[in-house]
């Protein structure tokens, strides 16, 4: 007889759509994350290696926090990684620290600032925050030691050996894992991309904290390293970032780095590159696939993440399941048989299909988004969230070319529908214009979304809708 452990927690999420594909693979992705949260912390995998790194959980983050209650689990797992903290401000690519053991880099230590930052937004309290700064300054402080000119170098962390193991970039790619040795270039933009990220965060916090002097130091080393990545990585020919690939288009976006009157451009390749170049697939690894959602999410282009999430052959998750996954793979085309690589995928669920997104400026879900995407041929999307502040639910259907979406606020917050429509001022609530329904406020329209801001309560839409295709620009 089998035991199933874990580290304790409750389920924060449901999902369900009228895919079978997408349950199958909402459920192999949800499931392998329970399986790796072991000892109070993440791990890779709960089989050869059992460690707890920054980098494989670093892009597993929202689909830990969107899926199941985990506050207690990373605040735990926060104290680990300032106790691996030494002196001069060097971090361990895992924690618990095992000095010469597990490769990684920097985008494996920046989980220190990543982490008690999106335990903030989720949760709300800031008090991680607080805890957390003083030891993200010293990370960051040793980061820029080990900067030329500016722009992040490769360099041997921790006692790590051999050196091969260090700086690692977009790990476990279709084609291979990427290092400085077989894509040096791409290797560094990624890497450095992570840094600019983790300085934008640092401001952020920085502000949070009404640290006005640190937020804007690490606002001015932002801006100037975004200027030169631009200028040192960007082929202004082809209009890409170093070859094209897909990760190196996306995560600039998500950094703004892009140029305003490069932004059209860089995106047509970028669709180019999944639609035409991998033919509807990914060509990204653990960073590249958790960066790439990320941006399409905030950009609205779930229709690109519905048409590499549909896919049955490979590389993807539909190839998994049919080769007989259970539990996501370290690779795309196996390596060990479950494993925290691979997974971000888990929050588009929620974020994408059922659009529940936390707001920046309200964090905790004080106040949130709900955006659902009709990608694809669904028919339906029931999505919940159980938040810090209570259950949100967003709950949507297509009858007849019409959109059903019923959505409940919790109680003492707001919430800003965005519903997908072809006619913005046809859209009603609860049976009469909603523009009229009590509790609710007109917001104008954007992206061919009308949007409202709705007290706490329960909502019915209905709206005429246009579903988006693949690669089009509009609703």
């Amino acid at each position: 007889m089998g035991f199933f452990i874990r580290t304790a927690y409750e389920p924060a999420a449901t999902f369900a759509c009228s895919s079978d594909l997408l349950n199958r693979i909402y459920r192999m992705v949800t499931w392998t994350y329970e399986n790796l949260t072991l000892g109070g912390y993440v791990v890779d995998c709960p089989t050869r290696e059992r460690l707890g790194y920054g980098g494989d959980a670093g892009t597993s983050l929202e689909t830990g926090m969107f899926n199941f209650d985990t506050s207690a689990l990373y605040t735990k797992w926060m104290a680990n990684w300032r106790d691996a903290q030494r002196p001069n401000g060097d971090l361990p690519y895992t924690a618990p620290a095992y000095p010469e053991q597990g490769g990684g880099g920097p985008m494996w230590c920046g989980f220190t600032v990543t982490l008690p930052w999106q335990l903030y937004l989720q949760y709300g309290d800031k008090r991680i925050l607080e805890i957390s700064f003083p030891y993200l300054q010293q990370w960051l402080a040793f980061l820029d030691t080990k900067t030329v000119a500016g722009v992040l170098e490769p360099y041997v962390s921790y006692g790590i050996t051999p050196a091969q193991w260090n700086f690692l970039g977009d790990w476990v790619t279709p084609a291979g894992s990427r290092d400085t040795a077989r894509d040096p270039q791409g290797t560094r933009f990624i890497n450095n991309c992570h840094y600019l990220y983790q300085l934008q965060i640092a401001a952020k916090i920085a502000a949070v904290l009404g640290k006005k002097d640190e937020a804007s130091r690490f606002d001015n080393k932002a801006s100037a390293l975004a200027k030169k990545l631009h200028e040192r990585f960007f082929d202004a020919t082809r209009r890409v970032y170093v070859n094209g690939a897909q990760a190196y288009q996306a995560f600039p976006f998500l950094l703004n780095m892009v140029p305003a009157e490069l932004r059209e451009p860089v995106m047509k390749n970028l669709e180019e590159a999944i639609l035409v170049t991998s033919q509807g697939h990914l060509d990204t690894g653990m960073h590249g696939t958790y960066f790439l959602l990320k941006y399409l999410v905030e950009a609205d282009r779930n229709d690109l993440i519905s048409t590499f999430t549909s896919q049955t052959n490979y590389p993807s998750w539909g190839n998994v399941l049919g080769l007989g996954g259970t539990t996501m793979w370290e690779n795309w085309n196996g390596g060990s048989h479950i494993h925290d690589t691979l997974i971000s995928i888990g929050s588009w669920f929620i974020q994408g299909v059922g659009g529940i997104q936390l707001d920046e400026k309200s964090p905790g879900f004080s106040h949130f988004f709900i955006k659902p995407a009709v990608v694809g041929d669904l028919t339906f999307a029931h999505t919940s969230y159980r938040s810090i502040r209570g259950q949100i639910l967003s709950h949507w259907r297509v009858e007849n070319g019409e959109l059903h979406l019923d959505v409940t606020v919790p109680p003492g917050t707001t919430a800003t529908v965005c519903v997908p429509t072809s006619a913005p001022a046809a859209v009603t609530e609860g049976g009469k214009p909603a523009a009229q329904s009590a509790g609710v406020r007109p917001g104008g329209v954007e992206n061919g979304k009308a949007l409202f801001t709705v007290d706490s309560g329960e909502y019915a839409f209905r709206a005429p809708l246009v579903r988006r295709q693949a690669g089009s620009r509009a609703q």
